[in-house]
């Protein structure tokens, strides 16, 4: 009766209860963790996320923008040419999230109670005896026993808690497929501000004349008083202008590599 006694005194509830909450506290914080990890590591939102009144994530939150690696790269394009191109990933596409979850937890309680007995025996005993001077005494013993008995009780508990890399939520998962379905190169079109032609024969400027800028445009442009016509935001190539004054045709061949104005300076024959 007493050994069960001990045992309702000893809190099961609360040495089992205890880890078990603390181990559903602790997936609350790791999930906490992953959603602030997906807003400031993926999105350009500088809002929290989380209600600091609440704990809980606010309602209809707008993430913002999404965050892109983005650089710049060389490659061949389909003439053997190359030619500097883009590239933008969103970058939870790249990094690994943290989806934590603690998939097990194991107690081990363990509960020793020992019983203490001590015992405990006084004597008395009782004899007569006779001396020359007739003097009699008597000595008594007497036999008593005192029995007692005290339990301890010993308690110790182990906690194992194993976490594991859980799979991608299903929202998750469909966001980024989206985010790679707007993984996109390009290429990148360098311009020239300005592109200047400068037509005239042996004396003068050559006013009038149609020229033709072969593989920008078939629209003609035609040469002004002074023998000059203009081009603006002509992408970087090679390119091959065709001067047509009256019947006489002139074609030169010429590249733009660079952003400063250029002028192109272009004689040609006229008749007599």
């Amino acid at each position: 009766m007493a050994i069960n006694n001990t045992l309702k005194s000893v809190p099961f509830e609360y040495l089992i209860g205890s880890p078990l909450k603390a181990a559903i506290d602790a997936q609350n914080i790791a999930t906490r963790a992953t959603i602030d990890f997906i807003q400031q590591v993926g999105f350009n939102s500088n809002d929290e996320i989380i209600d600091p009144e609440t704990g809980l994530p606010k309602q209809d939150f707008n993430y913002g923008d999404a965050r892109n690696i983005v650089f710049n790269y060389i490659r061949i394009n389909e003439n053997g040419f190359e030619e500097i191109s883009e590239l933008s990933i969103p970058i939870l596409t790249v990094v690994p999230v943290p989806f934590l979850r603690i998939s097990d937890v194991e107690l081990d309680l363990i509960a020793n109670i020992t019983e203490t007995s001590e015992s405990k025996t006084d004597a008395n005993t009782d004899f007569f005896y006779n001396n020359k001077v007739e003097f009699k005494g008597k000595i008594s013993r007497k036999n008593a026993t005192t029995k007692s008995s005290r339990f301890r009780s010993e308690t110790s508990l182990g906690v194992k808690i194993k976490a594991v890399h859980d799979e991608l939520p299903l929202g998750f998962s469909k966001m980024l497929s989206v985010m790679e379905s707007s993984i996109y190169g390009r290429q990148i079109i360098y311009k020239a501000t300005k592109f200047i032609v400068f037509i005239h024969d042996q004396t003068t400027p050559i006013s009038n004349a149609t020229v033709y800028l072969l593989g920008f445009s078939a629209t003609p442009s035609y040469t002004n008083t002074d023998g000059v016509v203009e081009f603006n935001e002509i992408p970087f190539g090679t390119y091959t202008i065709s001067i047509l004054n009256g019947n006489t045709v002139t074609n030169k061949e010429f590249s733009i590599n660079t952003q400063t104005p250029e002028v192109l300076d272009i004689t040609i024959t006229t008749a007599s």
